[in-house]
């Protein structure tokens, strides 16, 4: 019988999902805990640019607190433009033109060293 290999998954130095956590405390603390559009509460956080694109997933200019209705709405484009309205378009525009593997590489740091920047930044 064959072995068969098993892939080493890649451990991360900064779970994403602790970015994420510390992502949407930082959005809280600089928007507050109502919705930006309606006021009212509870809030979720809405990413402009979608998180996927990793350079801006944990920026904290990439977020903003939306009311479940509020958010819904934040993803028509009447919605993305008035969330971008509220936000630093020319930033994230700029940043959105880039990968995470060319910024890091550009800036001379890997991509664990990358999270753990970001995780420093949020927690400021």
């Amino acid at each position: 019988m064959a072995k068969t290999r098993t892939r080493k998954k890649k451990r991360w130095s900064v779970a994403e999902s602790t970015l994420l956590s510390l992502w949407r405390k930082k959005v809280k603390r600089i928007w507050g805990t109502h919705c930006v559009k309606c006021g009212n509460t509870p809030v979720e956080c809405h990413h402009a640019v979608h998180r996927s694109r990793k350079l801006l997933a944990w920026d904290y200019r990439n977020g903003i607190p939306l009311c479940a209705e509020c958010h819904l709405l934040a993803d028509t484009l009447e919605g993305r433009e008035w969330v971008l309205d509220q936000l630093d378009r020319e930033y994230l525009t700029a940043m959105d033109h880039f990968d995470l593997s060319q910024w890091c590489a550009q800036n001379g740091i890997t991509k664990d060293e990358f999270r753990r920047q970001k995780k420093a930044e949020l927690k400021e």
